[in-house]
């Protein structure tokens, strides 16, 4: 599990593991049709969609169950969301 080539410490891994806070988290996948950079978000789309990849995998291997949100209106989107929260 590596971002940026940084590696994670067991000492942060260990506190991960311990400090969970709800199981279930949402992902959003990366949307090429809608993917810009601009000043904030600098990553290109390559790099976006490994960032993804490795946010979900880490989620996984630290316990988490990852919803993933489809793509989608804004709408739909709400919906499976709010579906996912009663």
């Amino acid at each position: 599990m590596k971002m940026e080539n940084i590696p994670i410490g067991e000492d942060v891994k260990t506190q991960v593991k311990n400090c969970i806070y709800n199981p279930k988290i949402f992902i959003l996948p990366p949307w090429e049709e809608i993917y810009k950079t601009d000043q904030e978000r600098k990553q290109t789309w390559e790099e976006a969609v490994k960032t993804f990849e490795t946010m979900k995998q880490t989620y996984l291997e630290f316990g988490y169950h990852a919803i993933e949100i489809p793509k989608g209106s804004v709408e739909d989107r709400c919906s499976c969301l709010l579906s996912h929260l009663q």
